[in-house]
């Protein structure tokens, strides 16, 4: 569900992720991870009609848990295929490698959140792909077409990675590359967030409250005077 901020954003994260599984799959020889990866490639592809930009129909959490639930069942099959030629942590590197993205999305979205004193839970537009549409100005259909082919580099980087030097070590190779994108990225507008901080809490003081907002142009002049005064019967409220 966090990376379901844009106009086919999930569909084209979903698919890059989809390939990943359907090679693990080809691999360790699992046919219901195949057949589950072709399901998932097709109704991301009928349902990319309606999402494309403008969007007449949106994934919503039940959508992206979906999705969510099917990775986590092919990444449980695939292990248990893999592990037959692999060893633990051999296998348990080519399964993350698969979900690379979405695991590194929701880690650090859940660290920015906490190191804010937000609630992890709580939404933000601090996101990869909205600070890439903001700080480029670009459009939603395009700003998910980057990070889908960005995506897609990454997973490819990583099994290719994985022939030559090994899983573990291409695990940690597209981690240490993810991690730099989103520092080169999103570093400058995250400390600029933390440094608004009080900023945005006096704006939440008032969040949920009724607020009425008055024209200037109503009045011909405004004073305003703060007068520090005790009062004598501390258990009433003075009026003003």
């Amino acid at each position: 569900n966090l990376l379901d901020g844009l106009d086919t954003l999930s569909v084209k994260l979903g698919v890059s992720s989809s390939l990943a599984f359907l090679y693990l799959g080809v691999i360790a020889h699992s046919p219901a991870t195949i057949y589950l990866s072709f399901i998932l490639i097709s109704a991301l592809v009928v349902f990319y009609f309606f999402n494309r930009e403008p969007a007449k129909i949106y994934m919503g959490e039940i959508g992206g848990s979906i999705i969510g639930l099917t990775y986590f069942i092919q990444s449980v099959l695939c292990f248990s295929n893999l592990k037959e030629h692999y060893s633990f942590t051999n296998t348990l590197s080519l399964v993350l490698i698969a979900c690379i993205f979405p695991i590194i999305e929701l880690a650090i979205s859940f660290t920015r959140r906490i190191m804010f004193k937000k609630s992890p839970f709580r939404g933000d537009r601090l996101h990869l792909h909205y600070i890439i549409k903001n700080k480029y100005n670009l459009s939603a259909s395009t700003t998910s077409n980057y990070m889908g082919s960005g995506s897609i580099l990454v997973l490819g980087l990583g099994f290719l990675l994985t022939k030559s030097f090994g899983p573990i070590l291409a695990l940690t190779c597209i981690t240490i590359v993810s991690l730099q994108v989103y520092l080169s990225v999103c570093l400058k507008e995250w400390k600029a967030f933390w440094a608004n901080k009080d900023t945005e809490h006096l704006f939440l003081i008032f969040e949920g409250k009724t607020i009425n907002v008055i024209d200037s142009s109503q009045f011909g002049s405004l004073d305003i005077s703060l007068n520090k005064t005790k009062s004598k019967n501390p258990s009433k409220k003075k009026s003003a």
